[in-house]
């Protein structure tokens, strides 16, 4: 979850609790999504929804809240079900002005 996301997650987590089943909210923060894969990786967590993959442009483009590398690698690992979106991954986050990169402020 982060941001604009958060209608689209909360409506999918209201509809799954409905359903039965039990949920669990990561914030796409860098530490967020790591948490989600050490979940996944110990076998806590039998699919994933990955609305949210800001942490993404953050790796690829430099911006604060990265990914690691490995960043879909759990899900793949314990063949889990996972449905991997495009959401916020048109944005990439800064703080002040010195974390963007000096390409970027041209």
């Amino acid at each position: 979850m982060f941001g604009v996301t958060t209608p689209c997650v909360n409506a999918v987590k209201e509809r799954l609790v409905k359903d039965g089943y039990e949920t669990l909210v990561f914030h796409a923060t860098g530490p967020g999504g790591r948490a989600m894969e050490d979940l996944v990786r110990g076998g806590f967590i039998q699919g994933v929804l990955d609305i949210t993959t800001t942490e993404v442009a953050d790796y690829v483009v430099g911006g604060v809240m990265p990914c690691e590398c490995s960043r879909f690698d759990a899900m793949i690992e314990k063949k889990i079900p996972s449905v991997v979106s495009v959401g916020t991954l048109d944005m990439v986050n800064f703080g002040a002005k010195t974390t963007i990169p000096s390409h970027l402020l041209k």
